[in-house]
């Protein structure tokens, strides 16, 4: 399946903290959880308490009648955002500028919203995965969970040379209808011969070097065992004391 119940929930956890890109899941007007790349964006202290603070605290003041209509359309409407320009301030007052995409969802029947900022954009995957909600038994899954299950890119997971998560977009894109068919198959098998090595070498650089490179190259096989080409951001963490590797692709190559 697509998504995990039960201890697996801490895994998605451990996951959307360590994005490489901000992620914010707010309710309407509040936050609920940044990850660790949002919270350095937005110059925040890692011991400063975020649950129920305000988004507005973080919106310029020239932006902040925007945003609350934006917010309206996303929890109301189910409207989505596709790499919008936001004007924010800092926890040190700093102004910056970003490209958002912000998509809603569902969690135990009351509605969010997952907001991104990617570097590259958000590449072009055809989904199939576009519900804005999801069954009440993945209440069970927790909040980080469902919003990484909705991530407008692909994301998978390698652990002990398999795969052991990938997001809907990941299915998608390899043509997969569910998760459980790659969960548990060896990460090399999913990749072409040709990027193999590269794939071998990337782990082996994460395990000595754990910070996230953009833009690395690979070709990986789809279920009907045709090639896809694509550039991602390869990034690692670890999960109860064990390494993960991760792989978010940013960019589809013709």
């Amino acid at each position: 399946m697509t998504g995990s119940t039960g201890p697996f929930s801490v895994f998605e956890d451990a996951l959307f903290e360590a994005l490489p890109f901000p992620a914010l899941i707010h309710e309407r007007d509040c936050i609920v959880r940044m990850n660790a790349a949002a919270r350095r964006t937005l110059e925040i202290d890692e011991s400063e308490a975020l649950a129920g603070r305000p988004i507005r605290d973080f919106v310029h003041a020239d932006a902040r009648e925007a945003g609350e209509r934006r917010r309206e359309m996303l929890h109301s409407m189910g409207q989505r955002f596709r790499e919008l320009p936001v004007k924010l301030v800092t926890a040190t007052g700093r102004e910056i500028r970003l490209n958002v995409t912000a998509l809603p969802f569902a969690f135990d029947s009351q509605p969010y919203a997952l907001v991104v900022a990617i570097p590259d954009g958000v590449p072009d995957v055809a989904t199939g995965h576009n519900e804005t909600s999801l069954p009440n038994d993945r209440a069970a899954a927790g909040i980080c969970s469902v919003a990484v299950d909705a991530l407008p890119l692909p994301v998978m997971c390698v652990a002990r040379r398999a795969v052991t998560y990938l997001n809907p977009a990941t299915c998608d894109l390899l043509g997969y209808s569910d998760a459980s068919e790659m969960q548990g198959m060896a990460a090399l098998d999913s990749l072409h011969p040709d990027s193999r090595a590269a794939m071998e070498e990337r782990v082996e650089i994460m395990e000595r070097d754990p910070r996230p490179v953009a833009g690395v190259p690979l070709k990986a096989l789809t279920r009907d065992h045709g090639a896809i080409r694509f550039r991602c951001t390869a990034f690692h963490f670890t999960h109860e004391g064990e390494s993960v590797f991760a792989f978010a692709v940013t960019h589809l190559d013709d």
